[in-house]
């Protein structure tokens, strides 16, 4: 399924096998257009319930997100002037986003693609709109990453392509892990999960990583 996004999130395509279709997809994406701000936490919570619509429910649930993690802080003014497509609606915030991701199981992989010179204006922006963004939280593409187990590579030094097939790579060599709880929550409960290598294992801590998801929400 591939989306885009601005103030609001919209679908360009639904799930499909076929990889020519998908391919498209990416194409008629690439070149959209819009002047409205960036509102991460909305895209991402669209996103995630995207993903219900799957036909195979059981599958593995992974957003790969091409960003330049520079989200725009969703204030009243930002929503009324730039964020027109929300239709008067407010944009879901953060807690909102990070819940649905919990809930669903899914993993966040961001590549980064940053521009140099569009860095050194965005700090002054975030430092000038500091009060705003501790009011309006607007989403980060590293946080959502980690509290998923998932990763968040540049793309410095390689293309979108190659970073692409080994993010993919890297999700498909997973191991998927199932347990049965030691006390009964209450429905609604977050359960915090930790995952680690046992004592005495035949290698190095230097030499593996653990990447896994914060928690998930008792059903």
């Amino acid at each position: 399924s591939d989306l885009v996004y601005s103030a609001s999130a919209q679908l360009v395509d639904g799930f499909s096998t076929n990889r020519q279709r998908t391919v498209a997809a990416i194409g008629r994406a690439a070149a959209m257009k819009s002047g409205e701000a960036a509102f991460f936490n909305e895209a991402v919570f669209q996103a995630t319930r995207q993903l219900d619509h799957s036909q195979a429910p059981n599958s593995r649930r992974v957003i790969l997100w091409l960003t330049d993690n520079f989200p725009d802080a969703p204030s009243g003014f930002m929503r009324g002037h730039f964020g027109k497509s929300l239709n008067g609606n407010p944009p879901h915030s953060e807690a909102e986003a990070i819940r649905a991701l919990h809930e669903s199981g899914t993993v966040v992989t961001a590549l980064l693609l940053k521009d140099p010179l569009a860095m050194t204006w965005a700090e002054a922006l975030y430092a000038a709109e500091a009060p705003y963004r501790l009011k309006f939280p607007a989403g980060n593409a590293h946080q959502y990453a980690e509290i998923t187990g998932g990763v968040s590579p540049g793309l410095r030094g390689k293309n979108v392509e190659e970073r692409l097939t080994e993010a993919i790579d890297g999700l498909r060599s997973r191991y998927t892990v199932g347990y049965s709880p030691k006390s009964a929550q209450p429905a609604g409960t977050f359960c915090r999960i930790h995952v680690a290598l046992a004592p005495g294992a035949p290698i190095q801590p230097q030499d593996w990583k653990v990447l896994v998801r914060q928690g998930y929400y008792r059903k």
